[in-house]
């Protein structure tokens, strides 16, 4: 089943007027047949079969697909294929909500950054200088590990999550973790390598970072990243969760994980599974994902431009679908088209989601698949190409 709801114009949905689209888009929902493409949007028309085809494509895999495109002269989609939820095989609404996982990384990094402008935090503060010694004491490169070298991966911190404690989460996933145990399970490993000598993606880095912020500003932080990164940015659609709520709204995009005898539905996935790492702490839309990603880049959260230009200063990062580095909470990618993207992925709970921005497009997009495998090469490279075309007209 498809269903499909697309924009024309370049226009932005922030606050109430994003909640009352929504809030169309449902109450078409409830009708007897799914949304048609206008017969005269031929974007539309080809971004919802490209997604089509990535869903017929997966083998069962993936069960549905969210895709947001954004361009600001030749307007706006918000698309989907598949259903909600496999039990029920209630059609995917394109406002669905999914948990980000580590999508959560760059609004803790955009706060970091909004404290540095304000002189209560400093790229160069080494983690002794920033956390209790009981915390900072358990890492032996601690003195020499700096907040910059958390915020972009450099430090040699070990990932918390073992192969052991995947398992034990895709067991019960519900269940809560503190940030005593997730920095006892790094703390328990030798670095990955001396710190500034390499880089290895951590999700423990970014647990620190919110104990960090948490520190400065005195009070939690998710209220925090709520305050001075979603509400300015007309973010009403996303929710951090606390520790122990594992519900969702209603209008929910199921998440599945395979272990070897059919899809399990894990969507109910306890908040501090990945402390500020991001895991099941972030609910999200593709429309808000896509909100932050061009409020970021438009300074909306900063006083001084070049705070994003720092955020953007890349080290070294080979990965998965052309990635090759990492900035202060973003990563950058360069397809096989010479396209490049600067954004960041999010994988957990049965999700693998992507916000991503193509400068010499100006184009933004965010995808989001419920199969933790399905990385999103699949629908951006196709999306790129039809973009790139219609551009060139």
């Amino acid at each position: 089943m498809t269903v499909q709801f697309s924009v024309h114009g370049p226009t932005k949905g922030l606050g109430s007027a994003k909640r009352l689209a929504a809030a169309s888009a449902t109450a078409l929902l409830l009708s007897s047949a799914p949304l048609a493409a206008h017969a005269e949007d031929a974007i539309g028309n080809g971004l919802q079969d490209i997604i089509d085809t990535v869903l017929a494509e997966s083998g069962g895999k993936v069960s549905g697909v969210l895709l947001h495109v954004s361009h600001p002269k030749k307007g706006e989609w918000t698309l989907s294929t598949g259903v909600s939820d496999r039990e029920t095989e209630a059609p995917l609404s394109p406002y669905a909500h999914f948990r980000g996982g580590s999508l959560m990384k760059p609004l803790l990094a955009s706060l970091t950054m909004q404290l540095i402008e304000d002189g209560r935090l400093s790229l160069d503060a080494t983690m002794t200088e920033l956390l209790p010694a009981d915390i900072a004491g358990q890492f032996e490169n601690a003195s020499q590990i700096t907040l910059r070298m958390l915020l972009n991966h450099t430090g040699g911190m070990p990932e918390w999550m073992t192969p052991d404690i995947r398992m034990a989460f895709a067991a019960n996933p519900t269940r809560q973790r503190s940030n005593a145990e997730i920095l006892a399970s790094a703390a328990s490993q030798e670095p990955v390598f001396e710190p500034g000598a390499g880089w290895s993606y951590s999700n423990t880095d970014y647990t620190l970072i919110a104990m960090i912020i948490e520190g400065v500003l005195g009070q939690p932080w998710r209220e925090a990243v709520t305050e001075r990164v979603l509400v300015p940015l007309g973010m009403s659609d996303t929710f951090l969760p606390e520790p122990g709520d594992t519900g969702m709204p209603e209008n929910t995009f199921h998440g599945y994980l395979d272990l070897g005898s059919g899809p399990v539905d894990i969507t109910a996935a306890d908040p501090s599974m990945a402390g500020g790492g991001g895991g099941g702490a972030l609910v999200t839309t593709t429309t808000d994902l896509v909100d932050f990603l061009d409020g970021l880049r438009s300074g909306s959260l900063f006083t001084d431009p070049a705070t994003f230009g720092e955020m953007t200063t890349l080290v070294p990062a080979s990965g998965p679908g052309g990635q090759d580095g990492y900035g202060l909470g973003l990563t950058h990618f360069t397809f096989d088209s010479g396209h490049e993207l600067i954004g960041h992925t999010g994988g957990t709970a049965g999700y693998f989601s992507i916000v991503g921005y193509i400068p010499d497009l100006n184009l933004t997009i965010a995808v989001s698949q419920n199969d933790m495998s399905a990385y999103p090469d699949a629908v951006l490279a196709p999306v790129i190409a039809l973009m790139e075309r219609e551009l060139a007209d």
